[in-house]
């Protein structure tokens, strides 16, 4: 759950990445004016894997390959919590995999007006779908609006910065590898 603050300073609980998008936005289309993508690789791995011994029980293997990652790139081992001794290790690897994926990128869009509507506010936890190609987002994209910042001056009047992350980094899924922008 993500409690969002709304204009009457109540707080609104909401269940995020279920949700409809709130404004799909194109890169040379209003109310877009830009779309800014940085990548670190330096926080992904080409390899993840999963090794876990128990007393009198053998070892349980679990990986997963990161094919877009550059062979060069170095592996990592995952050390999982005693309490996840009985989880699917196959998930808990790609869950890795997706989360090293999604700290290593992130995005900010830029937007004229302060909503994707007339009195309506962006809002921490909807959901946009983007396609900006400058940003190597090749196809259609949901993300979650992490943060609005609203800003109002003489020169570029109402605008608003949307720092976005993508929907599994609070809803705990896993997204196919396939299915990232950049691929």
């Amino acid at each position: 759950l993500w409690a969002v603050p709304r204009p009457n300073g109540l707080l609104e609980f909401k269940k995020l990445g279920d949700t409809p998008p709130v404004a799909d936005l194109e890169e040379g289309t209003a109310p877009l004016l830009s779309v800014s993508a940085s990548h670190d690789s330096t926080k992904r791995a080409r390899w993840y894997l999963l090794a876990i011994t128990q007393w009198g029980d053998p070892i349980t293997v679990a990986s997963a390959v990161d094919v877009t990652a550059e062979p060069a790139i170095r592996g990592t081992h995952i050390l999982p919590e005693p309490q996840q001794a009985a989880t699917d290790y196959t998930e808990l690897v790609n869950q890795a995999r997706s989360r090293a994926i999604m700290d290593g990128y992130e995005v900010a869009a830029v937007t004229t007006g302060f909503g994707p509507e007339p009195g309506r506010l962006w809002a921490a936890g909807d959901v946009v779908r983007i396609l900006s190609l400058s940003a190597f987002i090749m196809r259609p994209t949901e993300y979650i609006i992490r943060r609005a910042t609203f800003q109002f001056d003489e020169v570029g009047g109402a605008t608003t910065t949307l720092d976005l992350a993508f929907p599994e980094l609070f809803t705990g899924r896993t997204r196919p590898i396939s299915r990232y922008p950049f691929n």
